[in-house]
């Protein structure tokens, strides 16, 4: 469409400067030229802005399609360390999860381990990731994977600030019940991550059935209270 418009501006002054020709005699050209040569010299200057725009929006698709090339061959590289970040972000859900069981369940904060540090590298190849992939979906399921790292970082670091501050921690069971089903479906990106880095699946999916939780929670360490709580939190959150 845009080609056939860049050839109507082009060919409209010269058809236009013809049609005056053949209406008036030869020897009145000159006088009609004279006549009319703001109209014309107007539609020239039109004429050759679409010739310009033309040779400008070739330039620019080149560009483009070169920046695309240079976004994948990013992306690819990232791609091949992916199984890398999935088993350091396994490893962080897992750890993760078991320090905020084990932060509400202790009477004193000499018992409590030292909180997982947060996968900063790994974290910064998913962004890295985000940045390079030409594919929307891949990148809007990348974020929703930092967001959700983020949050379980957010938790980690709160609940050891209380317990380091000999504060009562203001949770209940029922949050704890909660947070353990997050942990579970944040484990359940994660596994995506390795499908992907494995090419079992073109795509990241940010969504799942009642059954992809509930084995995730299967291989979480929380006491057989906080399981039966968020398995129940996760019949009544997930499709089955």
């Amino acid at each position: 469409m845009r080609r056939a418009v860049m050839w109507v501006g082009f060919l409209l002054p010269v058809l236009a400067v013809g049609w005056l020709f053949a209406r008036e005699e030869g020897t009145r050209f000159m006088a009609i030229l004279e006549a009319w040569q703001t109209l014309t010299a107007g539609l020239i200057a039109i004429g050759a802005a679409f010739i310009g725009a033309r040779a400008v929006n070739r330039q620019t698709a080149a560009q483009e399609r070169r920046a695309d090339e240079l976004r994948r061959v990013r992306f690819d590289a990232e791609r091949a360390n992916l199984a890398v970040t999935a088993k350091d972000l396994y490893a962080y859900t897992t750890v993760s999860g078991a320090f905020l069981a084990e932060a509400w369940s202790i009477a004193s904060s000499n018992t409590l381990s030292a909180d997982p540090a947060f996968p900063e590298q790994a974290a910064g190849r998913v962004v890295a990731m985000i940045e390079a992939s030409p594919d929307k979906a891949v990148r809007s399921a990348l974020a929703h994977l930092i967001r959700k790292l983020q949050v379980q970082s957010a938790r980690v670091l709160g609940t050891s600030h209380l317990v380091d501050t000999a504060l009562t921690l203001p949770y209940r069971q029922a949050d704890l019940a909660r947070w353990a089903v997050d942990t579970a479906e944040l484990q359940s990106l994660v596994d995506e991550l390795f499908k992907f880095a494995r090419e079992e699946t073109g795509f990241l999916a940010v969504s799942f059935n009642r059954k992809q939780i509930c084995d995730a929670l299967k291989r979480l360490t929380f006491d057989e209270v906080t399981h039966a709580m968020a398995f129940k939190i996760a019949e009544g959150r997930f499709k089955p």
